[in-house]
């Protein structure tokens, strides 16, 4: 609902003002450099200068623009006003909403008619809008590839659940059994309830910053029996309990502070271990890493140039029987020779058991089990792997080769470099020709819808009417990461106007 109120304080930026209007940012920058009716900043000693919301909103009607400010825009922009950070206003939000913060904020909460997972949701948003940063990379294939698997394992555990059910059933119309009650009795009538348990996982991110990884798998899978993540700053575990306790009310919901990587593992096994670890760190403590027995160990002590690798090894000694653990990995790991080591071990245990290059999540993710028995490797590019799934699941010995999923054989990936990268493999499967008409028909269609399009014409003129922004515009509004070290240079993370924004997970730094 769109509101008007004039009263003084609540500030905006241009940026705040193009979500507002609906518009692009680079609209807003010429507005301010055209007219020049257009309001004063009221602040321009920030980084970025506020302006008055409610000049802005007389200045738009007065030109015929709407803004649509909603109650939730409005006490924002005040906690903005209010507060040294984007962070500690967002504190103050959450703190509201679990009845320990301030009671004027709880009461404009409540007034707002909206759920309250949606609400702090909202104000996350909002918060690392005004701070320059974005969704992490990576978070939604991520969250896609362990909602397939945890599908997976549902169907596995219902379909035993029905098949023993069924057992139960003529067992009792034969008279050849019955099962006993918990007391030594005889049960009167045999139990053909599914035995669902597969549907509430326990889940946990030892890397959660403020938890959006958790988030967006448990929107995926629906309700879990328990999520849980650690990470190091006490304000991002805080904003992952809150926002996950209002996402599922009814899950064991904690969010811990502590370094996953150096202190004990402690007891805790879950059925699903997502994890989005910090990349290419050098100081990540690796002269501190527990010695002795410690089940992270068992397959080799990561090198220093390999955090990543501590990662996958911290997330596969979490993993309950059954479980699996997905990790998003930069792709170099799956072929660096310092990881080789342990690459080769965890294939040879059986632990590694998948490997996805998902073009969207600019990284490959690893698909981690208990070790086992195995015989190959599945590696996918993402577009078919919940069918590849289901079918490596079903018979892990198994062919699997398909335009978009193929199983390596373990003998041929034992040798000098134990490269475990999917385009290596993927790129000589076979194919079928129904593949490959698809394909074309789908670029066909694609390349058509692109030539209604006509290409933009570009004159000179004057500088003022010329739409122009800047790297560090990109890099503050989160569409650009400049990569640090010299290698890589600039980064697109989601196109100019995407929704997707640089950001970093959290973890050993």
């Amino acid at each position: 609902m769109t509101t008007r109120n004039t009263a003084p304080g609540a500030t905006v930026t241009l940026t705040d003002l193009a979500r507002l209007a609906g518009v692009g940012r680079n609209a807003v920058s010429n507005w301010r450099r055209r007219e020049p009716d257009f309001p004063t900043p009221v602040d321009e000693s920030a980084r970025r200068p506020r302006f008055s919301l409610p000049e802005l909103e007389t200045w738009a009607a007065a030109h015929g623009r709407d803004l649509h400010v909603t109650d939730a825009d409005r006490l924002w922009f005040h906690l903005a006003a209010d507060h040294a950070t984007p962070e500690s206003a967002l504190e103050a939000v959450a703190a509201a909403l679990d009845g320990r913060g301030d009671a004027s904020i709880a009461k404009q909460l409540n007034a707002i008619e909206v759920d309250a997972s949606a609400l702090f949701e909202f104000f996350i948003e909002r918060a690392r809008e005004a701070a320059g940063t974005g969704l992490p990379p990576g978070i939604g294939p991520l969250a896609d590839i362990a909602a397939a698997i945890q599908g997976v394992r549902a169907e596995t555990e219902a379909n035993g659940g029905r098949a023993a059910a069924s057992r139960r059933a003529d067992a009792a119309e034969s008279g050849t059994a019955a099962p006993a009650d918990p007391n030594g009795g005889r049960s009167a009538a045999p139990d053909t309830r599914l035995d669902d348990r597969g549907s509430a996982p326990r889940v946990h991110d030892p890397a959660c910053d403020e938890g959006d990884l958790l988030a967006a798998v448990a929107r995926r899978i629906g309700h879990c029996a328990a999520l849980t993540g650690r990470d190091l700053s006490p304000a991002r575990a805080d904003i992952t309990a809150r926002r996950l306790a209002l996402l599922d009310p009814d899950a064991e919901v904690a969010a811990r502070v502590g370094d996953a990587l150096l202190e004990p593992l402690g007891p805790g096994r879950y059925d699903l271990v997502v994890c989005d670890p910090p990349f290419n760190l050098k100081d990540w403590g690796h002269d501190r890493l527990p010695a002795g027995d410690d089940p992270r160990l068992a397959y080799g002590t990561p090198p220093r140039t390999e955090p990543e690798l501590a990662w996958a090894l911290h997330c596969a000694a979490l993993l309950a029987p059954g479980g699996h653990a997905v990790v998003r990995m930069p792709a170099q790991v799956a072929h660096r020779r310092t990881g080789r080591r342990i690459r080769s071990e965890l294939l040879r245990w059986g632990v590694l058991r998948a490997v996805v290059d998902h073009p969207d999540a600019k990284a490959h993710l690893w698909i981690l089990g208990p070790s086992g028995e195995a015989a190959q490797l599945l590696v996918s590019n993402g577009r078919d792997f919940s069918a590849a799934w289901r079918a490596f699941t079903a018979d892990p010995n198994a062919p699997i080769a398909t335009a978009d999923s193929a199983t390596i054989p373990l003998m041929r990936l034992w040798d000098e470099d134990v490269d475990i990268s999917p385009a290596v493999y993927l790129a000589g499967a076979p194919g079928d020709t129904t593949d490959l008409a698809a394909d074309i028909d789908a670029l066909t269609e694609r390349l058509t819808a692109l030539a209604a399009f006509s290409l933009p014409r570009f004159s000179t003129g004057t500088e003022e009417s010329a739409p122009e922004t800047s790297l560090a515009d990109l890099e503050r509004d989160g569409h650009l990461r400049v990569a640090p070290g010299g290698v890589g240079g600039f980064e697109a993370t989601g196109g100019i106007g995407g929704t997707e924004g640089a950001g970093g997970s959290s973890g050993t730094r």
